[in-house]
């Protein structure tokens, strides 16, 4: 019997699975503070050189100004260590610190959700990313600071709130909940521009951001783990007592053989229970596709970082921008969700990619009615058009990659695959540097390729999720065999 159908017998998306839905996505919902935090307490409320209050240029002023006075509509961290003038570029090194926690996060920690499990994941992660967020408060020198950003950038690549809905989840809403998971993503980035607002001293918004956080991490504690993680770890019996609880819940009084799962994991298997990113590698099929989606993963990272920081101003008021830039998100996304459902992934991802590129190309293209900012409004039209693109690739790649890992496999991969990801986040800022026809080229013929590379993976659409590598393996002999009797019938035909 295939979990799926299993799931079926327990009910397909009963009310207990939809509350157990509701409290994953809490961990999305609050998620914006710990990635855009410096988007509000790393910038200046402007400053003058307390001496000399009339210089137009505080930071050319001979002797140098050594005391500054800052404008009083917030507090950051400019203003608390004077990261001005030629330390000016210090406060950028704090968001480049969070990324490269990113990175090696999203390896070691998906690593961990694999070995210990998703939800031990989810708990142990989330109380550590809301201590040392509000340690953070508290640091009394910049190098500290960088050091508990770091650390908030490792924690922060916790995948295991992604995993559980992609195995908690049947075939048939499988793509559409992870999807609409991302919706909750682009309401954090308003909450956070709403908090912020409210909140000016940079202290106090570390700290009381993270309060919907730990009534969230109380919840996370009475989610089950993952039957399929448990199954693929040799603990049928705790997968199958999972699974009749999520029956009873939602009312439906089944007999353990409804659920019994050792069809599930054949004995040749159980090699299988202990896997690592090598061992991925060692895979034919299993090889192929992550060296596509590690190609596809950063693509998708640089172009939409690349848009949003191109994107024009909506009219100035920083806390406004930055709900916007989230809001914004959310018709794309809901897109997605019904085509992808509609149309599978694959066609769904291609055609995300190749809108990318189109509108990347278009907008180097179009000759200038200059409108706002010195683009065309074609341009910005296009633009925004891209973006909306590739934020819905974003939002199906999520699913798509969990669904061509196996279970033995599925964190790390998509760790690796966030990781590497991270790289096109770097790469973006510097391409906007070389001008707009570098970078929207760019942005087009990476798109333009990632699209190509996607047709050749295989649709999951309604398909079971591989539990192993032999799962993935013997279904890529499988229809190399089907492709191989069709060519020998047509062998045949054309001897006769």
């Amino acid at each position: 019997m295939d979990f799926d159908k299993i799931l079926e017998n327990v009910g397909t998306f009963g009310r207990i699975q939809k509350l157990h839905y509701m409290i994953i996505c809490l961990a999305h919902l609050f998620a914006a503070q710990y990635v855009l935090s410096l988007t509000f307490i790393g910038i200046s409320p402007g400053y003058k050189c307390k001496d000399r209050p009339d210089a137009e240029d505080p930071c050319a002023l001979d002797p140098p100004c050594e005391q500054f006075v800052y404008g009083d509509q917030f507090t950051s961290i400019i203003t608390e260590w004077d990261l001005v003038c030629e330390k000016e570029k210090y406060a950028g090194y704090a968001q480049s610190v969070v990324f490269s926690g990113f990175l090696i996060g999203n390896i070691v920690i998906g690593t961990i959700c694999d070995m210990y499990g998703r939800k031990k994941t989810l708990v142990i992660g989330s109380a550590l990313i809301v201590a040392v967020q509000i340690i953070s408060a508290f640091t009394t020198s910049f190098r500290q600071f960088l050091v508990s950003r770091f650390i908030t950038g490792f924690l922060t690549a916790n995948v295991a709130a992604a995993v559980l809905i992609l195995e908690m989840t049947h075939k048939s809403v499988r793509a559409i909940l992870s999807n609409l998971s991302s919706n909750f993503f682009a309401f954090s980035i308003a909450i956070l521009a709403l908090t912020a607002y409210f909140i000016r001293d940079w202290r106090h918004l570390m700290i009381f951001s993270n309060v919907p956080m730990i009534f969230a991490l109380i919840l996370f504690w009475f989610l089950p783990e993952s039957p399929r993680w448990l199954a693929s770890k040799g603990r049928v019996t705790e997968a199958e007592d999972v699974l009749i609880d999520i029956a009873h819940k939602n009312g439906i009084s089944i007999p353990r053989s409804m659920v019994s799962m050792a069809e599930e994991k054949p004995t040749s298997n159980k090699g299988e229970t202990t896997k690592n990113l090598m061992d991925a590698f060692k895979a034919h099929e299993l090889r192929r596709r992550l060296l596509i989606l590690m190609y596809v993963w950063p693509v998708t990272c640089m172009t939409y970082y690349g848009l949003t920081y191109q994107s024009s101003s909506l009219g100035g008021n920083k806390y406004i921008d930055v709900a916007a830039s989230g809001l914004i998100e959310i018709p794309g996304l809901l897109i997605a969700t019904y085509i992808c459902e509609k149309f599978g992934r694959k066609k769904t991802s291609v055609a995300c990619y190749l809108l990318g590129a189109v509108t990347c190309f278009g907008f180097i293209l179009v000759p200038g009615n200059t409108g706002h900012d010195g683009e065309s409004h074609v341009q910005i039209a296009l633009a925004l058009t891209g973006k909306m693109g590739i934020a819905a690739a974003f939002c199906v790649l999520y699913t798509y990659t969990g669904e061509l890992m196996p279970t033995v496999l599925r964190s790390t991969g998509i760790g690796a695959c966030s990781m590497v990801a991270r790289v096109g986040g770097i790469i973006a800022p510097l391409l906007i540097t070389l001008g707009d026809g570098v970078s929207y080229g760019t942005y087009g013929i990476t798109c333009l390729i990632a699209g190509v590379m996607v047709m050749s993976l295989p649709e999951t659409k309604n398909k079971p999720i591989p539990e192993t590598i032999d799962d993935i393996e013997s279904s890529k002999v499988t229809q190399d065999v089907k492709y191989t009797r069709v060519d020998d019938n047509e062998t045949d035909e054309d001897k006769l």
